[in-house]
């Protein structure tokens, strides 16, 4: 687990009964993390996910002086491409009628394998920029605590344009 006390950007969606932390990273890029409520459903929270929700989310955030306390994790997914892609209507390019011809001078090219790997690693070095250090009077009052020992979300979104680059559930945040 990594425990970072700092002022981070959150909300609750009482609604959905689970709380939202953001940890920024560097270049306009953040991580949402999405807490259900003890002893609600995760499952249940999984099918209310939805771009207007989301955005809700990123407009509602406020900040707060928090204690986090998170899993670091890695996760990794490989996708065959060219089984979905076809599906998508990018089929002409895994064709004989494929045109090329701007790649390589060689007729008769197309494309046989299309392979995506994603991957993702959260630890120290990941959250750096959310453990920065402030200088000031600190209030006698204990934080409150954002504990992230239960099944979650994560969004990974470019901040400026709200572009969703990546997204993931974690359901045992105790195992690696």
């Amino acid at each position: 687990m990594m425990f970072i006390e700092d002022k981070f950007y959150m909300m609750e969606d009482v609604p959905l009964g689970a709380k939202v932390l953001k940890l920024p990273y560097e270049e306009g890029v953040s991580m949402l993390i999405l807490l259900p409520n003890k002893g609600v459903d995760y499952t249940v929270i999984d099918d209310e996910i939805s771009a207007e929700r989301f955005l809700s989310w990123v407009k509602k955030l406020y900040r707060t002086k928090l204690e986090v306390n998170m899993p670091k994790f890695k996760m990794e997914q490989s996708y065959l491409l060219h089984k979905i892609l076809p599906g998508m209507g990018i089929a002409s390019v895994f064709s004989n009628s494929a045109n090329l011809t701007k790649m390589s001078k060689d007729a008769g090219l197309k494309v046989s394998e299309v392979l995506h790997k994603a991957v993702i690693e959260v630890d120290e070095t990941g959250t750096t920029a959310a453990a920065s250090t402030t200088i000031g009077i600190t209030p006698y009052s204990l934080p409150r605590i954002f504990s992230v020992n239960r099944p979650f979300f994560f969004f990974i979104y470019h901040e400026a344009t709200n572009c969703l680059l990546f997204m993931g559930r974690v359901i045992d945040p105790t195992k690696e």
